[in-house]
């Protein structure tokens, strides 16, 4: 069983017609059941899914281009946005020494917002969503490379 927490704060920019940036604050928990099988000595494979959920709150401003009567600016604010969903991953870990492992995983999850007022580029335990799905399904992949280091 893997247990997993985390907090993200940062913004992102989308650069289309209407420009907007976003400055994202939030924290996840994740649960997961995993499967190990021994490749030899040095590298272990390992796959595992589990749920997902995530709180965020947003805050950002868009730009309108105006042809006639000036640009058009505005403000928004999103707070407690609640995601759930289920992420699956797969990789290896790589044996460093008698304590430190270095971890490759690949990863794919899915969820589902609550309210959706705001087009989100970036949900806290979810990462970047694809931008032609509703704002309402999340779905992100991923890669990423951790130094692990065992406590017991």
């Amino acid at each position: 069983m893997y247990f997993g927490a985390g907090f993200a704060s940062g913004n992102t920019r989308q650069y289309n017609d209407f420009n907007p940036s976003q400055a994202f604050r939030g924290t996840y928990l994740r649960a997961a059941y995993e499967v190990r099988r021994l490749r030899n000595t040095r590298r272990i494979f390992y796959a595992g899914y589990g749920p997902v959920i995530s709180i965020a709150g947003y805050k950002g401003k868009f730009h309108f281009k105006g042809p006639m009567f000036g640009d058009y600016e505005g403000r928004f604010e999103a707070t407690n946005n609640v995601a759930f969903g289920v992420e699956g991953y797969f990789g290896f870990d790589f044996n460093l020494a008698n304590d430190w492992l270095l971890r490759l995983t690949f990863r794919n999850v899915m969820g589902r917002r609550t309210a959706a007022d705001t087009r989100v580029q970036y949900f806290p335990g979810f990462g970047y969503t694809i931008e032609g799905l509703n704002n309402r399904f999340l779905y992100s992949g991923g890669l990423s490379l951790q130094i692990h280091y065992k406590i017991r």
